[in-house]
């Protein structure tokens, strides 16, 4: 496609069984006029394959997240960008949504794209819960849909950081305009088990002290156990309609916040 209105980069490893699932996705958006860019790094399984059904635009790099979407932006020919995880997949409007949403207001810097969790396990119920109690939340939510050229002007995502870079970005974006929201959604899937959710946690806890250290006064509205409580608790009609999901939500951020105790203790941790 020449001069594609939107670039779609998608970081990946070994995302075989979901990354099939998420371009499909895109292939059924009702806005049509954009490019898919994947960077791989260095998958074992069948990812670049399946990719390449959809597009030729597949690159290799590394080493976290943050690299593999800046790496992209030199490859992307969109006046705007979307940047997506492989295991989502796009309810129809959300490119033409983010799209008209930026062209008609001068004034956003940023778009924020709702997610729902889906899945078949309980854990997946209890994240359902948890994103739908976060919705409207400025302290926990993060744009994904921007100009390429204000990504570029304030120099793309932090590669130092492993942990908190979307807030981070979101932040630095701020600082050019507002940050917008469309009514379409991302489904998020959720298919893994509480204790790699929670050995997950534990990693990004291992390396959350940098964004902390940029962020000190943000950092203690996100994570603040007495703040993330608070949060919790600002939707009390959700909370009736599911209490038993609520007490499961519950348990989880304790054993997350434990997760996070212990990385503190962790002699590995980076400063």
């Amino acid at each position: 496609m020449v001069n594609p209105k939107i670039s779609v980069i998608t970081p990946t490893k070994n995302e075989e069984k979901n990354i099939q699932r998420l371009l499909k996705s895109l292939k059924k958006q009702t806005f049509q006029d954009f490019e898919i860019i994947v960077v791989d790094n260095f998958s074992k399984d069948k990812t670049l394959e399946i990719a390449s059904k959809f597009t030729k635009k597949i690159f290799q790099a590394g080493r976290e997240r943050s690299s593999q979407r800046n790496f992209g932006i030199k490859k992307a020919e969109g006046k705007y960008i979307l940047f997506l995880d492989a295991d989502m997949i796009l309810e129809p409007d959300v490119l033409s949504q983010c799209y008209q949403l930026m062209e008609n207001d001068k004034n956003l810097a940023g778009v924020i794209i709702d997610e729902k969790s889906v899945g078949n396990n309980f854990l997946a119920k209890i994240k359902a819960l948890e994103k739908e109690i976060y919705y409207g939340s400025e302290e926990i939510e993060a744009a994904r849909f921007f100009r390429k050229s204000d990504f570029e002007k304030i120099g793309g995502y932090d590669e130092s950081l492993i942990a908190g870079e979307d807030w981070d970005l979101s932040q630095r974006m701020r600082k050019l305009g507002l940050l917008g929201k469309i009514s379409a959604k991302i489904h998020h899937y959720e298919d893994q088990s509480l204790i790699n959710d929670i050995k997950k946690k534990y990693y990004y806890a291992l390396h959350i002290k940098k964004y902390a250290l940029k962020h000190p006064n943000y950092f203690q509205k996100q994570v603040g156990f007495i703040n993330r409580l608070q949060i919790l608790f600002r939707k009390p009609r959700l909370i009736l309609a599911h209490p038993t999901e609520f007490l499961g939500l519950i348990l989880l951020k304790f054993s997350q916040y434990l997760a996070y105790i212990l990385s503190k203790l962790n002699p590995r941790v980076l400063d």
